[in-house]
């Protein structure tokens, strides 16, 4: 999915919680787990756990990434850039 299509999603889902409706997502989308008051739980070694936002892994590598992308992309590659 796209990112607007994202947001445009978030802003749906927005609409739907104000008429009491509720979500179960399971997704790779850090915009869909920034949604505001969402209960996010995390799969791995340890079992499921709830987690913040900026507590996932998600998070985490989304976040490595941007800071340098060229730097991960070159040690993802083995190459000089």
């Amino acid at each position: 999915m796209s990112v607007e299509r994202q947001m445009a999603m978030l802003v749906r889902m927005r609409e739907l919680v104000l008429t009491n409706s509720q979500f179960i997502i399971a997704t790779h989308s850090p915009l869909l787990l920034a949604y505001p008051g969402a209960l996010i739980y995390e799969f791995g070694p340890q079992g499921m756990q709830q987690k913040s936002y900026q507590q996932t892994l998600l998070y985490q590598q989304y976040s490595t990434f941007f800071k340098d992308p060229a730097l991960i992309v070159k040690q993802l590659l083995g190459q000089s850039l």
